[in-house]
């Protein structure tokens, strides 16, 4: 199955973010063949990051939030919800590619 997963961060994390930055990479990438697209969502001012978005390929909704509650973002309380939203299977040749959204 494939999910969205909307991240929304903690208010005033952003130093939280910072510390846990390499570590969110590392889990990230570790995980690149269930975790197909990531990035920090932003405002219109483009100021700090208010969450993320992931686009996930998992067996079910449970194996989509373990992936998602063992994020080091998680677990270091930058991200404060999650929203998973099923999707239809894509044959979308960008879905691999690592974006930025703004």
């Amino acid at each position: 199955m494939l999910f969205i997963a909307r991240f929304e961060d903690r208010p005033a994390s952003l130093h939280l973010r910072h510390a846990n930055q390499e570590a969110h990479d590392s889990y990230i990438e570790a995980n690149r063949s269930q975790i197909l697209t990531s990035g920090p969502l932003r405002r219109d001012d483009f100021d700090n990051p208010v969450g993320g978005l992931w686009y996930i390929e998992a067996k079910d909704r449970q194996v989509t939030e373990a992936f998602c509650h063992n994020d080091p973002f998680w677990t270091a309380g930058v991200h404060t919800a999650v929203t998973l939203m099923p999707q239809q299977a894509s044959t979308n040749p960008y879905a691999s590619m690592r974006v930025i959204c703004l």
